[in-house]
């Protein structure tokens, strides 16, 4: 908070002041994230924060909730810019990387991505036996 002050002085000589409070808010970063969207069970994708952005400050830590409930942020102890998971059951999983800029100041961007069970569902070969009689 700062203080500002205002002296009007008319061609009289009289003054007068009066002070006004001026709230300086800071700014949020704003969180970015890309990455694979449809994968595999078992296969690595590919995540990035690089399109996030703090000014004028700085951005101070990446952390990554691999299973992101959109309400409760469960850092999953990644850190970093990128990353790379892997999930080894299906359906819709929502990765969130929330970032922090040095004023402490956060963020939180998600993206959904589907996860297929792997080979889409092969049931492997299949074998037909009949049995003829007769001459």
């Amino acid at each position: 908070t700062y203080t500002i002050s205002l002296t009007i002085t008319d061609e009289d000589g009289s003054t007068d002041t009066i002070n006004h409070d001026i709230i300086i808010i800071d700014r949020v970063p704003d969180a970015d994230l890309t990455g694979d969207t449809t994968l595999n069970e078992g296969e690595t994708g590919n995540y990035d924060a690089s399109g996030s952005t703090s000014s004028p400050d700085t951005i101070v830590s990446y952390e990554w909730d691999w299973n992101y409930d959109g309400t409760t942020f469960n850092a999953s102890g990644d850190t970093g810019v990128t990353q790379t998971h892997a999930w080894n059951n299906n359906g819709t999983k929502n990765v969130a990387v929330r970032v922090t800029d040095d004023d402490g100041s956060t963020d939180i961007a998600t993206l959904e991505v589907t996860v297929s069970s792997e080979g889409g569902g092969d049931d492997g070969p299949i074998c037909f036996i009949s049995t003829i009689t007769g001459n």
